[in-house]
């Protein structure tokens, strides 16, 4: 089954990377680019799309890391909480230091 999987990750992954290479061969055109006072001129488009996606996805991805601490962190505090209003002994205990 896990061969079975494999291939078909496979087969999308190739399809997925096909696509990628239609879009830029179609969208190799240059265009100039202004941010904020940064000119950059003669940039070919898919460059630029491929730029926006990928600090999209690194501001994702860190929107996510912060997330996930604070929700980890307020996890370790109700599993405290819980752990010290226990009627069951051995929870009550402090943790020793390993």
């Amino acid at each position: 089954m896990t061969k079975f999987i494999r291939t078909v990750q496979a087969i999308i992954l190739f399809v997925l990377l096909l696509l990628i290479l239609i879009f830029c061969f179609q969208n190799n055109a240059p265009v100039d680019i202004t941010f904020l006072h940064l000119k950059v001129q003669q940039m070919p488009l898919f460059i630029a799309l491929f730029g926006t996606l990928l600090v999209g996805l690194l501001l994702g991805f860190i929107a996510g890391l912060i997330s996930g601490t604070k929700t980890k962190r307020e996890a370790l505090r109700t599993k405290k909480d819980v752990g010290e209003n226990s009627t069951r002994p051995e929870l009550n205990k402090p943790q020793e230091d390993k």
